[in-house]
């Protein structure tokens, strides 16, 4: 799914790089996925009525030069978004050299969830990092979120690494 065009559509939704136009519905879909992720991980996400992530959080995040949001739309709505970013990490003394894409965030509207709107989010995604040079793509998942961890394994994602936690008495 190559991204040197302006975009792309699939069975009426289509993704794209965001525009500024759409600053509301990400700050809304990001505020969708802080509730969602408050609700699995009470101890480390917080919640608040008002998004926590505002405008002005999202515009830093649409204008980094190493990144991007692109959206999915259906009937002139957007009802899913990923964020992503490139890196090219030099060679250090315990680590390789190696161009990358971290997935900060990827959110599809509750109403839209498993009808294929993530799979082409996380494919454009993936076509994204191609075309920049990377070699790999990774994000990070909790372990409450299964439909998340079953999409990503279906797409070929592997657990790289764990983060474990415990709460202290």
């Amino acid at each position: 799914m190559p991204l040197h065009r302006d975009t792309l559509s699939f069975m009426g939704v289509v993704i794209r790089e965001a525009r500024i136009t759409a600053l509301g519905a990400l700050v809304r879909l990001l505020h969708e996925s802080d509730e969602f992720h408050h609700q699995g991980a009470p101890t480390h996400i917080r919640t608040s009525d008002e998004p926590l992530r505002a405008e002005a959080y999202v515009r830093h995040l649409l204008n980094e030069d190493n990144g991007t949001i692109m959206v999915a739309e259906e009937d002139g709505g957007v009802v899913g978004l990923v964020h992503l970013a490139f890196y090219a990490q030099r060679r250090e003394p315990t680590t390789a050299a190696r161009s990358y894409a971290d997935i900060g965030d990827i959110v599809v509207t509750d109403a839209r969830r498993r009808s294929g709107v993530g799979r082409l989010l996380m494919d454009a995604a993936g076509a994204w990092a191609r075309e920049r040079g990377a070699l790999d793509i990774e994000l990070s998942v909790w372990e409450f979120n299964e439909g998340a961890r079953a999409l990503y394994e279906s797409l070929g994602y592997h657990t790289a690494r764990h983060t474990m936690s415990k709460q202290l008495e």
